[in-house]
Parts: structure tokens; C-alpha cells; sequence
């Protein structure tokens, strides 16, 4: 004789258990002998390819076939309810844990790299006198006034040889480009 253990609880499922028919709704009273899982449902004689585990609620196939749409139910089960609710809530519940472990290891390498960054910059500050700093600083400082002069000295050649000196455009032009010098130094 045969004998069925659950492949996702693996609890014993008893082939010679009452049952009833997924398609009817009979109450199939088995034997060792007669009416077990894989006889035909007595009323309507329909054959049952699949039955739900009666601890997880699983739907476990009883032949090749892909299983039916009227899967065998052990009478008396302690599972009620849809046959793959558990088995979804399972998935649901394991993608959420998933989620939520992929979710806390990008936060932990974020904190890593802004951590390791904090340290680099720690380790620069130190490495570097005061004295080096602020000479960076008065270059970065003089190279950005010698370029908004250069870019203002640019924009006048143009106008001059576009309008020429005397023109009211010009006059506007260079108004306009001291005022921008004005405003980016």
C-alpha cells in the first residue's frame, strides 16, 4: 500500500481517510479495501487527480496530471479554507522577508560608504596644515575672478566688433555684462 507524505509539511496524509469529492461535495466513506483517494468519487464517479493536505493545505497531485479543478478533501482536516491561501501567504510572507533583507543590506552599505567617506575626508583634513588649505582656497578663489573677468572681456570684443563703440546696443551690452560680474563675484 501506498503512502502519501505532504511534500511541503511532511506530515502523513492517509490515502484510507474519509473524504469528499472536490467536484460533488460527497462524503466518500473509505476503506483499506474500497474508496480510497484514488478511487473514482462513488456519485459521480469523477476520478480525483489532486487533494489538499488536511495539515498545510496544500495541493498535492495524486497522478501525472496536472491537478483538477476539484482536488479531493480529507474529511475531519484541521486545514480549512482555499487550498493555496497558505501556500500564497508562505511566498507572500518569504518575498516580504527577501524584500526586507535586500532593503537592510543597501542601507548597510550606504552607511559603509558614507562612513568610509567621512573617514577619507577625516584623514585629508589631517593630513593637510591649515596654512595649505586656505592657499587652495585663495587659488580656487582668484581662478574664478580671473575667468568671470576673462568671460566678461569675451562678451565686449564681441559686442564691439558686432555694434562698435558709439551704438546704444553696445552701451546696453556692457551695462548687462557688469552687471552679471557684479552678481557672480
Amino acid at each position: 500500500r501506498m503512502r502519501l507524505f505532504c511534500p511541503d509539511c511532511r506530515k502523513y496524509i492517509d490515502m484510507t481517510a474519509n473524504w469528499v469529492c472536490g467536484k460533488c461535495n460527497e462524503e466518500v466513506y473509505a476503506s483499506y479495501l474500497t474508496n480510497d483517494l484514488l478511487s473514482p468519487c462513488p456519485k459521480c464517479l469523477v476520478e480525483s487527480s489532486s487533494v489538499i493536505c488536511p495539515h498545510c493545505g496544500e495541493l498535492l497531485n495524486l497522478t501525472e496530471n496536472d491537478p483538477d479543478e476539484y482536488p479531493a478533501q480529507i474529511k475531519g482536516s484541521t486545514f480549512s479554507g482555499n487550498p493555496n491561501s497558505l501556500k500564497q501567504t508562505k511566498e507572500l510572507q518569504d518575498l516580504e522577508f527577501k524584500k526586507k533583507k535586500a532593503d537592510m543590506s543597501a542601507a548597510l552599505l550606504q552607511s559603509e560608504i558614507r562612513l568610509e567617506n567621512m573617514n577619507e575626508s577625516r584623514k585629508e583634513k589631517v593630513k593637510r596644515p591649515q596654512e595649505e588649505v586656505l592657499k587652495d582656497s585663495l587659488s580656487d578663489f582668484n581662478a574664478r575672478h580671473l575667468a568671470i573677468y576673462q568671460i566678461a572681456d569675451d562678451e565686449l570684443k564681441k559686442a564691439k566688433e558686432k555694434y562698435g563703440l558709439d551704438s546704444d546696443t553696445y552701451r546696453r551690452t556692457q551695462e548687462a555684462v557688469d552687471a552679471w560680474k557684479e552678481e557672480n563675484m
